[in-house]
């Protein structure tokens, strides 16, 4: 029964990354050609291959704490983007930027999240420390890929990349570190057995 569940896990992760990939182009080239976008037809489009992904990971998470750290520990991207908004509103946050955060804020858990905190586990150095030391190093990778990416998508010109040196990779950083404690708080895999983190 337990490697049946694992295996419809994976199987619905490997849809659901599967599903993201086209509109994941998609959104590439819209803002490669500045085509107009929307929240909703953002949401449309990534929905199907977020359903997929999440479901697959709530089968995989054990114990249930896992499940409900997974849930609530990347919240803190829309929730950051969504602050800074209100109180610097010259970044014009637009819905799409917050459920693309949302999205983004889940797979990044997903594909950097979960293999660190496996990692850490396995050579038990799982504590709370090291867990939010790494939480902001992912979350720093992250977001200059993303901008890198971003960047070249867009075509932006050399003064452009000087936002690769902005502190919103500083930002990212707290917000890596604060998504990786707050996994480790509810999740606390420091208190788990290697084997039951999945």
């Amino acid at each position: 029964m337990i490697l049946k569940s694992w295996f419809l896990g994976i199987v619905l992760i490997g849809i659901g990354a599967l599903a993201l990939i086209p509109p994941f182009f998609m959104l590439w080239e819209a803002l490669r050609f500045n085509a107009p976008i929307t929240a909703l037809g953002v949401v449309l489009n990534i929905a199907p291959g977020v359903g997929f992904l999440l479901a697959g990971v709530t089968i995989l998470a054990k114990p249930a704490r896992a499940t409900i750290a997974f849930w609530i520990a990347p919240l803190w991207v829309p929730l950051f983007i969504g602050g800074a908004y209100a109180l610097l509103p010259a970044l014009r946050v637009s819905a799409v930027v917050i459920i693309v955060a949302v999205a983004f804020g889940y797979f990044a858990m997903l594909v950097f999240g979960f293999p660190a905190f496996l990692f850490l586990r396995a050579r038990q150095w799982s504590t709370l420390r090291t867990t939010a030391l790494v939480g902001a190093g992912a979350g720093l990778f992250v977001v200059y890929l993303g901008l890198a990416l971003l960047l070249r998508a867009t075509g932006a010109g050399a003064e452009s990349w000087s936002v690769l040196g902005h502190p919103i990779l500083l930002a990212s950083a707290l917000v890596g570190a604060l998504v990786a404690s707050t996994y480790w708080a509810v999740a606390r895999p420091d208190r788990q057995p290697p084997a039951n983190v999945f």
